[in-house]
């Protein structure tokens, strides 16, 4: 895999950013009779049997099925290249604006096979890093074209994937949010808003570690488990702050 951009050519390898089995569930399948674990089956949808290896065919659909040799072209390495169309300056609402759409976020590394390409690759990560901006890119690969970007995400250089802008559901987002104002329109105390919820937020800032809440997860699933489970396991552990969005009630007036 190569980056591109006019005579720049940076020879790179992706690995995938969050590994494939990240959000799989702690639970797993077992047999009742021996305990053994239940593994993934193969089987035809038609006639319900397992089907091997060797049995399986691709194809778009049941009317375009690839012969052996389409198969052998299509699963030939291509010439994979990341071609950059050019560069943006990044601000954090930009980034934030692409990380909604992101399909897949690889890292890039660059590859082993001269001293020269390291150089290249490192100069390239700095520039992109010290610069602060983004490569908007587009990728050919197995005859699909995909979108995205180049950017510096927790250190690493990142290819996030985007989808083409057909296939962002714009059309039914925008008649909601033309419903959603014309009713905002209506409400006329919605043009007072006061600071309670800043205030809010910045006084309940702080560092919250997310893979802390998994480990508590699986804690609460082993109590469960054991039979030593109790609902208040579920309570919050701090004191609730009482929130300030609550609208309260007006205050009926007394007729005398």
């Amino acid at each position: 895999m190569e980056i591109r951009h006019n005579l720049l050519k940076i020879e790179v390898k992706s690995i995938p950013f969050i590994k494939s089995d990240a959000f799989t569930s702690d639970l797993h399948n077992f047999h009742s009779l021996d305990k053994g674990e239940i593994g993934n089956k193969q089987y035809c949808k038609v006639c319900n049997k397992e089907v091997i290896k060797e049995e399986i065919v691709k194809g778009l659909d049941k009317t375009f099925i690839l012969t052996a040799e389409q198969l052998a072209k299509y699963q030939e390495k291509e010439d994979t290249a990341i071609n950059i169309l050019g560069f943006e300056k990044m601000s954090k609402e930009v980034l934030n604006s692409f990380l909604p759409l992101v399909r897949k976020c690889c890292v890039l590394f660059p590859m082993d096979i001269n001293q020269n390409n390291y150089i290249i690759f490192y100069s390239f990560k700095k520039a992109i890093e010290e610069l602060g901006i983004i490569a908007k890119c587009r990728i050919f690969y197995r005859s699909k074209s995909y979108l995205g970007i180049i950017t510096i995400l927790k250190d690493e250089l990142v290819f996030l994937e985007l989808p083409y802008k057909e296939g962002i559901n714009e059309v039914k987002i925008t008649r909601e949010k033309d419903e959603v104002f014309s009713h905002i329109a209506k409400i006329k105390d919605l043009l007072k808003l006061k600071d309670y919820a800043k205030s809010y937020i910045e006084s309940n800032i702080n560092e919250i570690d997310l893979n802390d809440f998994k480990e508590e997860k699986k804690e609460l699933l082993k109590k469960f488990l054991l039979g030593d489970f109790k609902e208040d396991d579920l309570k919050p552990k701090e004191e609730v702050i009482e929130n300030p969005f609550v609208i309260l009630p007006k205050k009926k007036e007394v007729k005398k």
